[in-house]
């Protein structure tokens, strides 16, 4: 998978781990990685590395809201299950 450079906004922590997901092999990596350089491009103060961290954390945030309304709950499993016969 191919990204733009990263940004030289950067601290070198920070460039190292956006490197490693950019290299990482799956897509989800390279999103966040591609998201956090995209902030960091904003700017100096958008590429701090308490920022990011901040901007990572939200990410997480996000990404676990959509985990807990697309997993079901026992109940929501049971009502779709279907009558054995």
């Amino acid at each position: 998978m191919s990204h733009e450079a990263l940004s030289a906004n950067l601290s070198r922590k920070a460039a190292a781990i956006l490197q490693q997901l950019f290299t990482s092999g799956d897509s989800q990596s390279l999103a966040v990685a591609d998201c956090l350089n995209s902030i960091a491009d904003n700017g100096e103060d958008s590429a701090s590395d308490a920022y990011l961290v901040a901007c990572a954390k939200e990410i997480r945030d996000a990404a676990n809201a959509v985990i807990t309304a697309l997993t079901p709950t026992n109940t929501r499993h049971q009502r779709q299950r279907r009558p054995t016969t």
